[in-house]
């Protein structure tokens, strides 16, 4: 990735700005600067990454391995550590801003419940219109802690806007 925007005249370190590391990818920065490493031990998590390092080196075939093997759930907290850890270089490296692992790890957090938060209104939105379109209303009690709602894209309500994101990885790049 470095090499692409050093070709775009951006010129940026090809060392971790984080620990100085020399050998610095997305292997690197996700699961083996001790920084990120410190981020991953304060959560409920690592040791579900740690299994998968120990039979993956490059971060799609780990990647592939926890969709496979975690619950969603874990997987929320999951991508969201690692979009914060990416946020905490970015900042390093463009803004000058050391964040610990600590700030790291609640920037994770606080995003999370949000997006948390706005799916639960979804849900019970959906819900609601169940309800309304059907006369039927599925109540969590009848199927607690498992209830299945197909939840299918729809335009946004006047004034809102809706932002899809997708991401990819290159298995000869390891980014």
């Amino acid at each position: 990735m470095r090499v692409r925007l050093k070709s775009r005249g951006i010129n940026c370190p090809f060392v971790c700005v984080t620990c100085n590391d020399s050998h610095e990818d997305s292997y690197h920065i996700f699961f083996h600067c001790k920084t990120n490493i410190d981020v991953w031990s304060a959560t409920n998590v690592w040791h579900l990454i740690a299994q998968s390092l120990s039979h993956f080196n490059n971060v799609p075939d780990i990647i592939f391995n926890l969709l496979q093997q975690v619950l969603a759930i874990q997987l929320e907290t999951i991508a969201t550590i690692m979009w914060s850890i990416r946020k905490a270089l970015n900042l390093k490296l463009w803004q000058h801003v050391s964040d610990s692992s600590t700030t790291t790890l609640e920037r994770a957090k606080h995003i999370l419940e949000g997006w948390r938060s706005v799916n639960c209104k979804e849900c019970l939105s959906a819900q609601e219109h169940t309800f309304v379109t059907t006369g039927v209303r599925q109540h969590s009690d009848q199927n607690p802690g498992n209830m299945n709602i197909n939840i299918r894209w729809r335009k946004p309500r006047h004034g809102r806007f809706k932002c899809n994101v997708d991401a990819s990885f290159s298995n000869s790049s390891n980014n």
